[in-house]
């Protein structure tokens, strides 16, 4: 009897090269994750190199005791390829206490497997070197479909929205290697079956390189996200920077509002603070300062820091007297008192306010230079109060 060695080796061959090379090009995959993949490879080899010389020993007129051997190695070996993947499935799943026993099938399989050395129950050889498969011949097959079990079982108690493309690739790979066991055990064609296991570690490894660019991409995102928000967000308060409240107030005038009512709020006194108490006390002031605007008007206006110790609100859609009664709340909670040790700075606002009805986009920049006015006004009468225009139509700059 002969053998094709090359048709019988070529997929296998080929899967080893491709595993190997883009293993060893990916450097983005976790190692711990890489490991098992050499091992993988290492074991099919082992398995795939026994076969082919076990169908050597085939030849034989009389029983060799290396057919033994070979024969012994190669169900023992199997086995463990789908341990692997079970591992590799309950990666930082936290299944810790499984992971201890989830060799000893395997285990069990190995003690069989060199069984025949002792005992005839798995399978054993006549002495003109014919195959006897035993009553625990076939073992090996029910330690792999228990690993394929508990594999797909894993897959699904583990089950999230982004580990839905595992659960289909395990679920095709039991399938695969279910139906090549099949052919193997009925027909007694080995090498349909390795081959299944070749590609199913090719499969899982692709998913595995997939998930990783996938990672990628949505990292990425995240910081050009964070970046944009970072470009956009006062870093001392949370609040709008200039050029962002600009833009979006710009973009709220666009709408359709009944009224707006535009602010400009100074910090009194922040100098003698940061003099006094310290930059630290200061930057302190002015994040309170953003914390009091931020509980005085609602989610809907848009508040910014215009710098130093200046911010500025947008009110859309707000009637005048509610604007007066937020301007006196406001004006009240911004007095407080910073002390260290002995030493104690008292702050205060300065609020000017202009009011609208009927605002459009173009009246932004006159809104806010009529405000800024007004908070000057404050400003030069003594500090610590409020002014505010009322202009029924805004004159065009």
């Amino acid at each position: 009897m002969t053998y094709d060695y090359f048709t019988i080796n070529f997929t296998s061959v080929v899967g080893f090269f491709f595993l190997l090379i883009f293993l060893y090009a990916n450097a983005s995959l976790e190692a711990k994750i890489k490991r098992i993949f050499y091992v993988l490879i290492l074991l099919e080899f082992v398995e795939a190199l026994t076969y082919s010389l076990e169908l050597w020993t085939t030849t034989f007129e009389t029983l060799s005791p290396l057919r033994l051997w070979l024969s012994a190695i190669g169900y023992a070996v199997r086995p463990y390829i789908f341990c692997l993947m079970l591992m590799l499935a309950m990666r930082n799943k936290g299944e810790k206490r499984l992971s201890k026993v989830i060799y000893i099938p395997a285990i069990i399989n190995t003690l069989t497997a060199f069984s025949v050395f002792f005992t005839d129950i798995v399978y054993s050889y006549t002495l003109d070197n014919q195959f006897v498969r035993g009553p625990l011949g076939y073992i090996t097959y029910i330690v792999v479909i228990l690993y394929l079990i508990v594999l797909m079982v894993v897959v699904v108690q583990n089950h999230t929205d982004h580990s839905k493309l595992e659960i289909m690739i395990i679920f095709a790979i039991s399938v695969l290697l279910f139906c090549s066991m099949a052919i193997e055990a009925v027909y007694a064609i080995r090498t349909i079956n390795r081959t299944s296991i070749i590609m199913a570690t090719i499969f899982y490894y692709m998913f595995f390189q997939t998930q990783i660019h996938k990672a990628a991409i949505i990292k990425e995102q995240g910081i050009r996200r964070q970046l944009e928000h970072s470009n956009k967000i006062d870093g001392n308060t949370g609040l709008l920077n200039k050029q962002a409240f600009n833009s979006a107030a710009q973009e709220l005038l666009s709408e359709n509002l009944s009224s707006v009512g535009v602010l400009f709020v100074d910090l009194d006194h922040l100098k003698e603070l940061n003099d006094t108490l310290g930059h630290a006390m200061g930057d302190i002031a002015i994040a309170d300062t953003a914390k009091v605007l931020q509980t005085v008007f609602r989610k809907t206006d848009l508040i910014g820091r215009f710098g130093g110790d200046e911010f500025y609100v947008l009110l859309p859609n707000i009637p005048l007297s509610r604007l007066q009664v937020c301007l006196q709340e406001l004006l009240r909670n911004m007095q407080r008192t910073y002390s260290v040790q002995n030493t104690s700075v008292n702050v205060s606002a300065s609020i000017g306010a202009v009011y609208t009805e009927n605002p459009s986009r173009q009246d932004f920049d006159k809104l806010v230079h009529m405000a800024d006015e007004a908070l000057y006004e404050a400003k030069a009468a003594g500090r610590n109060r409020v002014v505010i225009r009322e202009q029924k139509k805004i004159e065009k700059i």
